[in-house]
């Protein structure tokens, strides 16, 4: 087949925490709402795309198929709802062969797939297997997996499940990808089936496939929903995944709220990143009062980390302010933190005086990697002023490798 899928949706497949899951709007309803386990609400999600767009239509395929082509961009698109109502076993593979001599959008293909894996997924799977193969075959099953999952996630999870034996080049890879698509798709239908999902799988993308999950339920059942159900996540590393994605979207609504919220994870080491998050948002409104607000919470590693995000934040952008500010804070382990954010941003434009800066770590480890770090950045600007500073401060060569 000359069709490559790659070229037309393999770029917009979703990665990392601000990742859109596209292919799951589709599975959007009208916000019925349900509790799930944990205390989480979802909405209700019974029915495939096509039934909700109101199947049943008995018009012709060709006829359908035709109206691809019309030169009005209007009615080409309602050409494509329609074929996405009448939809069925029968026609899927009719259909694609359309869409393509058509050739249909990326997004239409993928919003294809979905829904042909939400009615049909063995005959879509079939249909794959039989045309496509490398990445091609791995991008068309992925998208009709998630529709799938969206629509039968038992069976869903038991076709990813048999993935173990599957003859491909590299099934490890093909199987991190069917896993990610199966957990949008879930997430669609039932986001506690979706979160038991990743935490039992013990997948080494788990924190990115959560925080995929946070978004998605930011996007599909709201703020509150998805607050409600990270915080009710068992402590830990998934936990600080979901929340940093909530925190950030926190800030966005509230960020007095928010920091006021974070306060009291401010004493688990496992949540640093929730506090690092609303320090970093405030940082860039106002860096002083980020930094003033972090010096009220206990000691701990949120306080330490987040002292790092914000000040690196600051200094970014005035190096000078920072400097000013940090001269006069309390020496703290947090004061190393921020001390040493400072060091990373200025050494490559004045290592003069992120040496400087760096010798006033209290903390002997960090004071040593911050002396590495400056010195190695100030040898490849300026050999001799650096072996000149290294020199009267009694440092080595040696020391530096």
């Amino acid at each position: 087949m000359t069709f490559v899928i790659g070229s037309m949706y393999r770029s917009e497949r979703s990665s990392g925490p601000e990742a859109q899951d596209k292919a799951s709007e589709v599975h959007r309803a009208e916000p019925k709402m349900e509790q799930g386990i944990g205390g989480s609400s979802q909405a209700a999600r019974k029915h495939s795309p096509v039934e909700r767009a109101g199947a049943g239509h008995d018009d012709d395929p060709t006829r359908l198929a035709e109206g691809l082509g019309d030169p009005d961009p209007v009615k080409r698109s309602l050409a494509f709802a329609r074929i996405l109502e009448n939809l069925d076993a029968e026609n899927a593979e009719f259909f694609f062969h359309a869409l393509k001599e058509k050739s249909a959008t990326g997004e239409q293909m993928r919003v294809f797939l979905f829904a042909w894996g939400s009615v049909d997924p063995d005959g879509a799977m079939r249909f794959a297997t039989s045309n496509f193969g490398g990445e091609d075959l791995e991008d068309f099953q992925s998208l009709v997996l998630t529709g799938w999952a969206s629509a039968d996630p038992q069976g869903a999870i038991e076709w990813v499940g048999r993935l173990e034996d599957a003859d491909v080049a590299d099934p490890d890879r093909r199987a991190r990808v069917m896993r990610e698509s199966l957990i949008h798709g879930l997430a669609a239908n039932d986001i506690d089936l979706a979160t038991e999902f990743v935490f039992k799988s013990g997948d080494e993308r788990s924190v990115s496939l959560t925080e995929d999950l946070a978004n998605q339920m930011l996007r599909q059942v709201g703020f509150n929903a998805a607050l409600n159900w990270g915080e009710n996540l068992p402590p830990g590393e998934l936990k600080a995944a979901a929340l940093d994605q909530v925190a950030y979207a926190f800030t966005d609504r509230d960020l007095v709220a928010a920091s006021e919220w974070a306060e009291k994870y401010a004493g688990d080491d496992w949540a640093a990143k929730i506090v690092s998050r609303v320090a970093e948002e405030w940082a860039e409104e106002d860096s002083a009062a980020s930094i003033a607000w972090l010096e009220t919470l206990p000691q701990g590693e949120g306080r330490n980390k987040a002292s790092f995000t914000a000040v690196r934040e600051w200094a970014r952008r005035d190096a000078l302010a920072a400097s000013d500010y940090i001269s006069r804070m309390d020496h703290t382990p947090s004061r190393d933190f921020a001390v040493m954010a400072l060091v990373h941003t200025i050494a490559h434009e004045d290592p003069s005086a992120a040496a400087a800066w760096a010798n006033e770590i209290a903390d002997t480890e960090m004071r040593a990697d911050a002396l590495k770090r400056t010195v190695q950045v100030w040898r490849a600007r300026d050999a001799d002023a650096a072996r000149a500073w290294m020199d009267a401060n009694g440092i080595g060569i040696e020391d530096q490798e």
